[in-house]
């Protein structure tokens, strides 16, 4: 807390003695209010928009206030008449020129086109830092009057006492104005210096790349085999999903080598690769999700055919190379990467469901081993966040600034609903792991588990925790079968009501995922129970 205010106070103390300068000092003052906002200039670099706004609002009213003044006092030239001293003393009016308004106009009208083009929610947006903006531009006035050589020592000394937080902006303005020889200049440097290093750390903080630094690519990468056969397989526009028979047959034969050399790939560390430059990017990140994500449909549907021929472990090991292509796509990759890794996975996540009744109990404990490895905690969706942000900064520092300058939220949106999408991903794979231990109990002891922390660490090293709420996967022993939830993104307990599919990935409603676990010969009916209150 303590360095926060001290930023804070040492932050808006530096604008403010700049704003004053701009108002007070010598030269144009057209000059030295483009200086004011060259300098302001700089907070648009910073990711969070409010610092701006709040500055520029502080600095607007006490340059205005500081001009409108000056102007005002500024006595007009005497008559030729009127250099005795007993001629009538010039009346005090307004120093303005046809010149100064048309400086005005143009600063109003950029003013007007810049507010023009924001939008009325973010215009609400800003209302907070214009808040803000306006008790800095007070205080900092405030400080001015403070320091005012005409005033009494003690009056000075008690307006710095009353506004505390611009007690260092008057008192450097009162030392600057009445420091004598090489040693008050000495201080008053000193001094300033001593301001500004508080806000020079803090923007550097801004500005800088304060994300994860990744590793280059390893050599043999092995994300540049899945992106080659990615783009081998045949009739990308094929609806695979719907083959099934001969038709699935032909086409999985026609892909074989496609599927060879992306398994391959996946044998080997992988990581994906940023284009250089913004504009390949978007394309190419787009082109190569879509190739992706087709790739992950055929293994789904090499599992299908394997499980229509009743090879239920082959299917398995097909399912699970989708699992872990989609696991591959995160590492190294984007926000869009990481939404479309976990649509993959979830496709092959259900589609692994429907084998669970056919796995024994060998299979079930070497499936868990493989989804144990690829839900380590190596690749965060912070961590994933992080790196679109460096790498849009790095790209297009300016055009994508000032857009997330005019509309944040679209981008706080964007984030967060990739962020949704990353946890419930996250929580079906970790529900499916305590789904493999609970048919791995049942096949040992011929029953369910009281409760889920019965099965570790004799199935499961440790509980997997929910990720979108941080604590244990809800279970409950029913007469017939379990039931096994996460409560989704809202963090609410809806009894296993499952979220609508086309629904927000935040709105209400509980991740299920629906596997056909079998008592003897007969399925478990999966059923709703409202929560305890």
């Amino acid at each position: 807390m303590l360095i926060t205010a001290v930023v804070l106070v040492t932050t808006y103390s530096l604008v403010g003695l700049v704003a004053v300068w701009g108002g007070l000092g010598r030269g144009h003052w057209f000059l030295r209010v483009a200086a004011v906002l060259l300098f302001l200039s700089v907070w648009l670099a910073a990711p969070d928009y409010r610092f701006w706004v709040a500055f520029l609002v502080q600095s607007a009213i006490v340059l205005v206030t500081l001009l409108g003044l000056n102007s005002i006092r500024a006595p007009a030239a005497p008559a030729p008449d009127a250099a005795s001293p007993s001629a009538p003393r010039g009346r005090v009016r307004p120093k303005f020129s046809l010149s100064d308004l048309f400086l005005v106009m143009a600063a109003a009208g950029v003013a007007l086109a810049i507010l023009a083009r924001v939008s009325t929610s973010m215009r609400s947006q800003w209302l907070a830092a214009v808040v803000h903006g306006v008790v800095f531009g007070a205080l900092t006035l405030t400080a001015v009057g403070a320091a005012d050589r005409g005033r009494r020592a003690w009056l000075r000394i008690a307006t710095l006492l009353v506004i505390f937080p611009a007690s260092l902006m008057g008192g450097w303005l009162w030392l600057a104005r009445s420091a004598r020889g090489v040693l008050g200049r000495v201080a008053t440097v000193a001094i300033l210096l001593l301001i500004c290093a508080p806000p020079a750390a803090f923007y550097y903080w801004l500005v800088s790349p304060r994300f994860i630094v990744l590793a280059a690519p390893p050599a043999d990468n092995g994300m540049d085999d899945l992106l080659s056969a990615a783009k081998m397989v045949s009739n990308p526009a094929v609806n695979v999903d719907a083959l099934s028979g001969a038709a699935l047959r032909a086409y999985l034969e026609r892909d074989r080598a496609a599927l060879k050399l992306a398994r391959a790939g996946l044998a080997r560390s992988c990581q994906m690769r940023l284009p250089a430059d913004d504009s390949a990017f978007r394309q190419t990140n787009l082109d190569r999700s879509t190739m992706l994500r087709q790739l992950g449909r055929v293994f789904v549907a090499e599992g299908r055919l394997q499980r229509e021929a009743g090879r239920p472990e082959e299917a398995a090991h097909c399912c699970f190379d989708a699992v872990q292509l989609g696991e591959a796509m995160m590492h190294g990759g984007t926000m869009l990467d990481a939404v479309v890794g976990v649509a993959i996975q979830g496709r092959s996540l259900e589609e692994l469901g429907g084998l669970l009744p056919r796995l024994d109990a060998a299979a079930c404990q070497n499936l868990g081993a493989r989804l144990a490895e690829l839900d380590a905690p190596e690749n965060t969706f912070d961590q994933i966040g992080a790196r679109e942000s460096q790498y849009i900064k790095k790209t297009t520092p300016w055009g994508i600034r000032w857009t997330l300058l005019q509309m944040p939220q679209l981008w706080e949106q964007s984030r967060q609903a990739s962020a949704n999408s990353f946890d419930r991903g996250r929580a079906r794979l970790r529900l499916f792991r305590c789904h493999l231990a609970l048919r791995r109990f049942f096949l040992a002891e011929g029953a369910y588990p009281e409760s889920l922390g019965e099965v570790a660490p004799r199935f499961l090293v440790e509980l997997p925790l929910d990720p979108c709420s941080g604590r244990s996967l809800v279970y409950r022993k029913l007469p017939v079968g379990y039931q096994l939830y996460s409560v989704g993104c809202d963090g609410r307990d809806d009894g296993g009501r499952p979220a609508p599919s086309a629904s927000p990935q935040s709105a209400p409603g509980d991740i299920v995922l629906d596997v056909g676990l079998a008592l003897g010969d007969e399925p478990l009916q999966m059923e709703h129970v409202e929560p305890k209150p």
